[in-house]
């Protein structure tokens, strides 16, 4: 997997067409590498349209969540 255009395509084809328009969620999103967040049994589902199990208890959002959140 091209990682770094999958991380292109993600913002492309799955969170502006959700309405993913905060632009500093997307350069976030486009500049942090949330493959290095991810257990290693999930790594390919990184940018899938899931939430990811971190924890029992915690979970890594949905990109397209992600590119939603209204920053300060």
């Amino acid at each position: 997997m091209d990682i770094k255009q999958a991380r292109k395509n993600v913002i492309e084809q799955q969170i502006r067409p959700w309405g993913g328009l905060n632009e500093r969620a997307n350069k976030a999103l486009a500049e942090v590498p949330r493959e290095n967040f991810v257990p290693e049994e999930y790594q390919k589902l990184v940018f899938a349209d899931i939430e990811i199990p971190l924890s029992a208890v915690d979970r890594m959002l949905s990109p397209k969540i992600e590119g939603r959140i209204r920053g300060p």
